[in-house]
């Protein structure tokens, strides 16, 4: 077979349970989520104010967030923000805790802006009919996520399921000596043993667990590596002072890596050799030991958008605000690969199986994630500073993946309905609302804020089961907090801002599904805590 038809063949088996495709693997509806939230952007300035900056403008942070708040400059400015990003995951699995931890040292927020005066003084901008009195252009960088994250909890007695039972699911009705050959999830799991056909019955369809009755210790470990970045370039003007108008274009760019790692071990014996002529009520010929299944896949690519907006200037002590952010569209190829792992035990001891695929798939696709619409205040507290809030609109329900492949007979096409329904269904719409304050002192600036970025998922995708009774339906806090805080120094000719940023998060993922009826299907429940400290040094000239 050619290598797209492998592509596809491992592209249809990870995406054969809805559950599971919903949750950690690739090309599917959490790839859409994932890539569509944000978090507070632009220069320590704008994220000590919760990012609240679409009606303050001034700041060359607001190219992508408000472009209008570039016509408020009245000098070029050129400006550059390192970062040092350290957080937490506290993960709770059945009945065991574990707790991870992150670091990243970056420049997320570097920008220019180059600005042009109409007139030399108001007497010539009142004489004038041109009531443009000036523009900026503006060019930089801005980080918009940060994908950082490792979660671990080892332990985990599970009494009900396996892994293996997943992929027994996914076996049944092929045929065995199909399997053997085949370089799918269930062809591997057969190879290493984690599934198997009843005894002597090679001809069968039916397909078993290696752990089938559950009674076993889970481990599972979660790695996430990369970040979202947006390359800009702006344009605003100043009309009379009343009205400021603007627009940007953007070029972003993704880079994400997920390594899950998830193990078994059959630490009370449950799977004790015995002889296989011997009915004793299970099914497998070579017991289980221990297992590890490992799947790595990465996403890398880029998307273009655009945001265009407006800021009215009634009086001297209000700012009105209006953007709107098109969808991004991305081209992104995913990268993946996996390993099967077991010990088996027999008369003889224990021995090591391990499969892998022939080779690493690949898949390339698109992605459009939703519109955004953001309506700012700001009010002007004489020379004691401002107050200024946001509230930010999009639906997440508008998000579409796919398939780069146009060609519905080429082997790299994939039509991605049950995916794009998954979206439709289980997420929703949700308001970002952000504040923030700054007062001033002199040349010295404090400043405070905070942000609620609403879930984009709906409450049925949100609840689970409880792990410890199996009865009780609880529900993750899926909304992302912000506080956030930070000083500054205001000279003529730079200035020096300092913030901290405080976010956190609670999520669940599934590490397996099961579509029997009431199977139990474990559910790993993350609480991601971050925090950014951001330093801004900037020039004016």
């Amino acid at each position: 077979m050619n290598k797209g038809f492998h592509t596809i063949q491992l592209l249809l088996t990870i995406l054969l349970l809805g559950g599971l495709s919903s949750n950690l693997f690739a090309q599917n509806e959490r790839d859409a989520y994932r890539h569509s939230q944000t978090i507070p952007t632009g220069s320590a300035r704008m994220m000590a104010m919760g990012g609240a900056y679409s009606a303050a403008g001034g700041d060359v942070g607001v190219s992508t967030i408000n472009p209008a708040g570039l016509g408020i400059f009245r000098s070029s400015v050129y400006s550059f923000s390192p970062t040092y990003s350290f957080g937490t995951v506290n993960s709770n699995f059945i009945d065991a805790s574990g707790s991870g931890n992150s670091r990243y040292f970056g420049m997320p927020n570097w920008g220019a802006a180059f600005t042009t005066m109409n007139y030399e003084n108001e007497e010539q901008a009142r004489r004038s009919r041109n009531k443009i009195k000036s523009y900026t252009i503006s060019f930089g960088h801005n980080q918009t996520e940060n994908y950082h994250r490792n979660s671990v909890v080892q332990g985990a007695f599970n009494q009900f399921s396996s892994i293996t039972n997943m992929f027994a699911e996914m076996a049944q009705g092929q045929d065995f000596n199909d399997l053997l050959g085949s370089s799918s999830f269930p062809g591997l799991a057969l190879q290493t043993f984690m599934i198997e056909v009843i005894a002597d019955q090679a001809d069968s369809l039916d397909y078993y667990g290696a752990a089938d009755r559950g009674m076993i210790e889970q481990t599972v470990q979660i790695q996430e590596r990369g970040k979202r970045n947006e390359w800009y370039g702006a344009v605003g003007a100043n009309i009379a002072d009343k009205l400021y108008i603007g627009g940007a274009v953007t070029w972003e760019r993704v880079r994400y890596q997920q390594n899950f790692t998830f193990s078994e071990a059959d630490i009370d014996n449950n799977y004790e050799v015995y002889d296989p002529f011997q009915f004793n009520g299970f099914p497998l010929e070579l017991p289980l030991s221990s297992l590890s299944f490992r799947d790595t896949f990465s996403t890398s690519g880029s998307g273009i958008g655009a945001t265009f907006g407006l800021i009215y200037r009634p009086s001297d002590a209000i700012r009105v605000a209006f953007s709107a952010k098109t969808p991004t569209f991305y081209t992104l190829t995913d990268f993946f690969d996996n390993s099967f792992t077991t010990v088996i035990e027999n008369n003889t001891g224990t021995e090591e199986i391990q499969a892998l695929p022939a080779e690493a798939g690949t898949f390339r696709y698109n992605l459009l994630t939703p519109f955004r619409l953001t309506g700012g205040l700001m009010l002007q507290l004489q020379k004691y500073g401002f107050l200024t809030a946001d509230l930010e609109y999009l639906d997440y329900r508008t998000s579409r993946l796919s398939s780069f492949e146009t060609n519905i007979n080429s082997p790299g096409y994939y039509s991605f309905s049950d995916e794009n329904a998954a979206i439709r269904n289980d997420y929703t719409s949700a308001l970002n609302v952000r504040v923030g304050a700054e007062g001033r002192f002199n040349i010295f600036r404090v400043r405070v804020g905070g942000a609620l970025y609403g879930t984009g998922l709906n409450a049925a995708s949100r609840e689970y089961v409880d792990d410890i009774d199996f009865t009780t339906q609880r529900s993750v806090n899926n909304n992302r907090l912000v506080l956030t805080g930070g000083l500054g120094i205001r000279q003529r000719n730079f200035f020096v801002d300092v913030s901290i940023v405080n976010w956190r998060q609670e999520d669940k993922v599934s590490p397996y599904s099961l579509s029997t009826p009431d199977s139990f299907q474990p559910n790993l429940v993350s609480n991601r805590i971050v925090n950014n400290i951001t330093a801004t040094i900037g020039f004016n000239y």
